[in-house]
């Protein structure tokens, strides 16, 4: 049709072109209303293809009446080009320009409808924003099929990568990990009402479950069964337990003898065979045991710190700067962590069992800044070089303190809408977002999502309930948090912007150096059984640097 219309506009230089002009304007006209007949037709096309699959499942029932209509009418019209597929032949079809545009209205009515659905069901479970428009249709049109709800957990929930249902496949009895770690529910969630609801009823069931796992586990005490118990529960017990002895043994000034039996404790676990002790014998207590040696030997760091500065009292510095984990015997469950003035509330999303970031001074010093920086209602910026851990010690700390953790991988693709919707899941939900590499993304972008990051850091400061974003005023969860990881703009990463001042003043930044390899090697053979570890660290990574 272009080519025609190219035609025409070149005979009209012709000299003997007003014999056959009355002709021309004809075809003129003809061609211009074909061009818009097929541009309509493949806008509607378009649209058909993607919404048809989504009312004809009966999704939205209260509107399948009007998508009827529309794909009736618009069948029509494909039945009439199916039976002349000439192009001209569209100028027979009576009417077909009201016709188009009367599908494009009930089109855009229709998707219309389709976004007030979606966000109707985002409102009811926040986390539901951090699925994409055909992941949630899907959930929601589909929540009845177990491989569906299966495949799309891991993308709502940090830890549980899979669910267990009762014989008769209506009720959700236990949660899995990744690992294959299972936690058992102590209240079923029934999934024969609207998943948002059932996904609620998850949330606060998981929830209920690790706070009284928790009891149980600190009731035992070192009689705690590593079987019985989830690997996060167990490190948080053992946490608590540690904060507890290392304020008794300041008041009475016995550190050296909590040195001694927390390295009997180190012996221990670490003269464990997996393979020969029965008790111990699958993958998931073998994480667990990890876990709890990574945590005595960073108990053991503490006490030895707290020595060489010969501690008398806990509100010396060198204490108040360690992670200290609290249980309120006033409320079932609840846990409070303390890190200098900052003090928060353990969040209970269950994590799963899978590897820790061994904790170094870098780590320390990292964990001080970003939870000094949300006390004073900031953001965390970790940034140095690639490899040093800034996004591993955001998601380690997330992890200590029991919150859900997303990674967000920053490029040119992303723009303010989108950042929009992730930080508004944010604020709903009490997950933290790390938005890696955040200097990739184009500096008007960066403005504006400054903008939706202001009243968040605003409200949390004031300790509002409430927060305005998105001209919406929606509930603030207290335990969100917004972090950036940035490598040096210029240099040998290309790509990076500077940040605006007005959004550089909204995070708290810390500087990630390179990390002590030999302590993390050293730290890593010891939890693999290996007993001459120290000798071996300093070898091992002298090889690497050489290679």
């Amino acid at each position: 049709i272009g080519d025609n219309q190219s035609l025409l506009q070149s005979v009209k230089n012709a000299a003997d072109f007003d014999s056959f002009s009355d002709q021309a304007g004809i075809w003129e006209n003809k061609l211009a209303d074909l061009e818009t007949y097929l541009t309509n037709l493949a806008q509607i096309q378009r649209k058909w293809v993607y919404l048809e699959p989504i009312f004809g499942s009966g999704t939205l029932n209260h509107e399948a009446g009007r998508f009827e209509r529309l794909d009736r009418d618009f069948r029509n019209v494909l039945n009439f080009i199916e039976k002349d597929p000439r192009v001209c032949a569209l100028l027979r079809y009576s009417n077909l320009r009201s016709v188009l545009e009367n599908l494009q209205d009930q089109l855009v009515r229709c998707q219309k409808s389709l976004d007030e659905f979606l966000t109707e069901k985002r409102n009811n479970f926040p986390r539901f924003l951090f699925l994409g428009d055909d992941d949630l249709l899907e959930v929601v049109g589909q929540s009845s099929q177990e491989n569906v709800i299966q495949s799309h957990l891991k993308k709502l929930f940090a830890g549980i990568h899979s669910i267990r249902l009762n014989e008769q496949g209506n009720k959700i009895i236990a949660m899995c990990s990744l690992e294959g770690e299972i936690v058992d529910l102590d209240k079923p969630v029934d999934i024969n009402q609207g998943v948002e609801i059932w996904l609620n009823c998850l949330v606060d069931a998981m929830h209920l479950s690790l706070r009284s796992l928790l009891t149980k586990c600190l009731a035992d005490g070192q009689n705690a069964d590593p079987s019985k118990y989830p690997s996060q529960i167990l490190c948080l017990a053992d946490g608590i337990t540690f904060t507890t002895k290392c304020e008794q043994a300041i008041a009475n000034m016995t550190l050296p003898q909590l040195l001694a039996s927390y390295k009997t404790q180190l012996g221990y676990y670490s003269s464990l065979d997996l393979e020969s002790d029965r008790e111990f014998s699958s993958n998931v207590l073998e994480l667990k045991l990890k876990s709890l040696l990574l945590d005595t030997i960073h108990h053991i760091n503490v006490i030895e710190e707290l020595i060489d500065e010969n501690i008398s009292k806990t509100s010396d510095w060198t204490w108040q700067k360690q992670l200290r984990f609290y249980s309120k015997s006033s409320t079932i469950g609840d846990v409070t962590v303390k890190m200098a003035n900052a003090e928060m509330e353990y969040s209970f999303e269950y994590l799963g069992n899978g590897q820790k970031l061994v904790r170094t001074p870098l780590t320390e010093r990292c964990f001080l800044t970003l939870t000094q920086g949300m006390y004073l209602g900031m953001g965390g910026n970790p940034y140095g070089p690639a490899g040093t851990g800034k996004t591993e010690s955001v998601k380690a700390l997330g992890s200590l303190l029991g919150r859900q953790v997303l990674v967000f991988n920053c490029d040119e693709g992303i723009d303010a809408s989108s950042m929009g919707r992730i930080i508004s899941g944010l604020v709903k939900t009490g997950a933290w977002g790390c938005f890696d590499e955040f200097n990739r993304l184009d500096e008007a972008t960066l403005s504006a999502i400054s903008m939706y990051i202001q009243p968040i850091q605003m409200a949390l400061k004031n300790k509002s309930h409430t927060v305005v974003l998105l001209d919406q005023e929606i509930k603030l969860n207290k335990h969100c948090g917004i972090f950036v990881t940035l490598n040096p703009a210029g240099g040998s990463y290309g790509g990076r912007n500077k940040l605006p001042d007005n959004l550089k003043q909204l995070f708290r930044p810390v500087v990630m150096t390179h990390p002590d390899h030999e302590q993390i090697a050293r730290t890593l053979l010891h939890c693999n059984g290996y007993k001459k570890a120290d000798v071996i660290a300093g070898k091992l990574v002298e090889i690497f640097r050489l290679s």
